[in-house]
């Protein structure tokens, strides 16, 4: 049985699109940046899932 949940946002998440919270996956959280949602990213910072190391 799969639960599917829909979670209103209204944050100028990364993660936010049309309203909705798209999140797919949660992991452990050890930084809170909005009081509202412990997963918040600013649309601005850049994406995590991609490599922003740069080369030497």
């Amino acid at each position: 049985m799969t639960n599917i949940t829909t979670i209103c946002c209204n944050h100028p998440c990364m993660y936010e699109d049309e309203g909705i919270c798209t999140l797919t996956y949660v992991t452990s959280v050890t930084e809170i940046n909005n009081k509202d949602c412990a997963y918040f990213r600013n649309k601005k910072e850049p994406n995590p899932s991609k490599n922003t190391s740069k080369k030497v």
